[in-house]
């Protein structure tokens, strides 16, 4: 099934077609970011978006570590049936109504690790804050492994 980025924003770094991120991680061994988001409506969002999504700092950081996908939840853009009806389905299936929300999956669609970004840091910016998050996560994920 092949999706339509719902914008001209979409790179290619992120991917809004799940099965897409799942081949990608099959083929890579390396995690999925999953990102919930409303990128229109909902303030921290919006700042992800213009901040952190496609700065070279966070795309550097996450390049080699894991394939990232962009599950977006818009009130004001339009998107295909398909890709409506994916993020949905995953939406439920993950659980959790809290924008944006971050999960680290494994090539399966399986919850490895929920990002901990409600948390307190020391950050020098919010770029910082979501690395700090991922870095998180995967050392989690790293200590189940061995």
């Amino acid at each position: 099934m092949a999706l339509q980025a719902s914008t001209a924003s979409a790179t290619t770094a992120w991917t809004q077609d799940y099965e897409v991120a799942r081949k990608q991680a099959r083929a890579t061994d390396k995690p999925i970011l999953a990102l919930f988001t409303g990128s229109d409506w909902c303030p921290p969002c919006k700042q992800f978006e213009k901040d952190v999504a496609y700065s070279t700092r966070f795309l550097d950081y996450v390049g080699d570590k894991v394939v990232l996908l962009k599950l977006d939840f818009p009130q004001h853009m339009l998107q295909s049936p398909a890709l409506i009806a994916q993020n949905v389905a995953l939406a439920e299936r993950i659980g959790g109504m809290e924008y944006p929300r971050f999960y680290l999956l494994d090539a399966n669609g399986e919850v490895l690790v929920k990002l901990k970004t409600r948390v307190e840091r020391q950050a020098s910016d919010y770029c910082d804050y979501i690395l700090q998050a991922i870095g998180e996560g995967l050392a989690e994920i790293e200590k189940t492994r061995r």
